[in-house]
C-alpha cells in the first residue's frame, strides 16, 4: 500500500470482510432479482449479453463471489497477500509471486499454484465485469434508440416489463428511460459526495410514483 492510509481505512476494510458487519450483510442480498414483471438490479442488465434467466445470472454472481472469498482467505493465510491489500494490489502481488515461484522452481505446492492462477482469473469474472449486473451503466447512458430493440427482446424473453437499477447517480430525481421500461433510482442521497437527495420509487398496481425527502 503506497503512502499513509487514511484514518479508519483498516476498520472499514474489516467491516467489508465476509464475516464483517457490512460484508456479511451484503452477502445475504441478491445482485439481481425478478419480482413479478419487474427486475431489480444494482448496475443494470446489458441487453446484448448472453444469459439464460435472472436466477441463473444471480447464481453465477453468488458462486463467483464465494469462490473469490475462499481463495482470497487461503492466500492471506498462506501469507501470499496481505489482508488489507486492495484488489489491484493483490492481483499484482499474486502475479509477481507466481512468476517468481515458477522461475525459481519453488512451485512444489501445486494446489497453491492452482489457487493463485484461479485468483488471477477474477478479472474476467462476471462479478467484476463492466458488462455484468453490478457495474453495467448502458441502460443509463447509452443511446435509447440503439438499445430499444435488444431491451424489448430481453424483457420479453424474461417475461418482464421493466428494470429498476441504481449505481448511476441521477443527482436530482428518479429518471425513467426507454418509455418507462427502465427506472434509475440512485439520486445521490449522500449529499457530501453527490449533491443529491433521498428518494424512493413506489410501484403499486402498475403505477410508478417517486417520492423525495423534501416532500416533493
Amino acid at each position: 500500500m503506497d503512502g499513509d492510509p487514511p484514518p479508519g481505512l483498516f476498520r472499514y476494510k474489516d467491516h467489508l470482510e465476509p464475516n464483517g458487519n457490512y460484508g456479511a450483510w451484503i452477502r445475504t442480498h441478491r445482485a439481481v432479482v425478478q419480482i413479478g414483471d419487474g427486475i431489480f438490479v444494482h448496475g443494470g442488465l446489458n441487453p446484448l449479453s448472453q444469459f439464460g434467466s435472472i436466477a441463473e445470472l444471480e447464481e453465477r454472481i453468488r458462486l463467483e463471489l464465494a469462490a473469490y472469498d475462499s481463495i482470497r482467505k487461503l492466500l492471506v493465510n498462506k501469507k501470499v497477500i496481505w489482508r488489507y491489500m486492495d484488489l489491484q494490489e493483490s492481483l499484482r502481488h499474486v502475479a509477481e509471486e507466481l512468476k517468481w515461484m515458477q522461475a525459481s522452481g519453488k512451485n512444489e505446492d501445486s494446489e497453491l499454484v492452482r489457487q493463485m492462477q484461479q485468483f488471477l482469473g477474477v478479472e474476467n469474472a462476471m462479478v467484476l465485469s463492466n458488462e455484468g449486473p453490478l457495474w453495467y451503466r448502458g441502460l443509463a447512458s447509452e443511446n435509447e434508440e440503439s438499445l430499444a430493440a435488444p431491451l424489448d427482446a430481453m424483457l420479453a424473453r424474461l417475461k418482464a416489463k421493466y428494470i429498476v437499477s441504481g449505481h448511476t447517480v441521477t443527482k436530482t430525481s428518479i429518471k425513467s428511460r426507454f418509455g418507462n421500461r427502465v427506472f434509475l433510482i440512485d439520486t445521490g442521497m449522500l449529499r457530501e459526495a453527490y449533491g443529491g437527495r433521498p428518494a424512493a420509487l413506489e410501484i403499486k398496481d402498475g403505477q410508478f410514483t417517486d417520492y423525495y425527502a423534501d416532500g416533493e
